[in-house]
């Protein structure tokens, strides 16, 4: 199954509840970007493709043996290894978006999932870079669990995390609001874009750094146009509440941001419409 890329058109902050901030933007998805996710049985995952990560410190596993490495957290790996017993990946991270998803749903299926089955995922989509990969893995594990036994896959998307419910969703194109549960379709132009990606940016800091000086955005304007006007007719400081506090933080973003590129999320991937 394919866990597509999107970008952020726009991306406003409109406020803050319980400690998060609210925001509005139109989601779009980018199909020719993707990582790959599938299920194999769990007795076929120890023979895939392996191999550690050079230069390091921590304890992992592969078939029985412990090896001592460090992992450098999300970085992009050539061959496939063993996280765990259900989980094979050409990639690692601390955060793991998969747990998350089988913490909400229901325990015999989270059962069948553990004693049968094992995850590969095939990571395509840079980290850090505002292009929703996470989520878009965990919208579409969400969708292999159903095809197991089904559930309520927008009600798990919604407690998943932010973005998780564009992904669920399917939709090419949507103005998300709230912490990015609340979808609404949008009928909008046919785009194709270059994406240049920069520094890779922490959300959590990017965020923060925000939250300094909040100026939350009090209309709706962005929401009515269709992504070629807003590209056309703003600039990409009026489209990214974020774009600024993400220039403050990593000073090799404001090189994409001269150029006239669009900051996605809260970086570092800057697009562009192709001419």
């Amino acid at each position: 199954m394919k866990a597509f890329a999107k970008i952020n058109i726009f991306l406003k902050i409109t406020g803050k509840k319980d400690n998060y901030h609210q925001l509005i933007s139109r989601f779009y998805r980018i199909d020719n970007l993707y990582d790959e996710l599938y299920f194999i049985p769990k007795n076929e995952a120890r023979n895939l493709d392996k191999t550690l990560i050079p230069n390091s410190n921590s304890l992992l596993k592969i078939n029985g043996i412990t090896y001592e490495n460090e992992f450098k957290q999300d970085e992009l790996m050539d061959k496939f290894y063993l996280i765990n017993d259900n989980l094979v990946s050409n990639f690692y991270s601390k955060s793991d978006i998969f747990s998350k998803v089988l913490s909400l749903i229901d325990e015999n299926l989270k059962q069948e999932f553990q004693n049968n089955f094992a995850l590969v995922l095939h990571k395509n989509i840079p980290t850090f870079a505002g292009l929703g990969g996470a989520s878009s893995n965990a919208a579409c594990f969400i969708k292999l669990l159903n095809d197991i036994k089904p559930f309520d896959t927008k009600a798990i998307a919604r407690l998943s995390g932010a973005d998780v419910s564009f992904f669920e969703s399917g939709l090419k194109s949507a103005n998300v609001s709230g912490y990015g549960e609340i979808i609404d379709d949008f009928s909008d132009d046919l785009c194709d874009f270059s994406l240049e990606f920069s520094t890779p940016c922490s959300t959590k800091d990017v965020f923060s750094e925000f939250a300094k000086e909040p100026k939350y955005y009090e209309n709706d304007e962005l929401s009515k146009l269709k992504t070629k006007e807003l590209l056309n007719n703003f600039t990409n400081y009026e489209l990214n509440d974020l774009l600024k506090p993400c220039n403050a933080l990593y000073s090799s973003t404001l090189d994409y941001a001269n150029k006239g590129l669009f900051l996605s999320g809260s970086g570092g991937s800057f697009f562009k419409l192709k001419s």
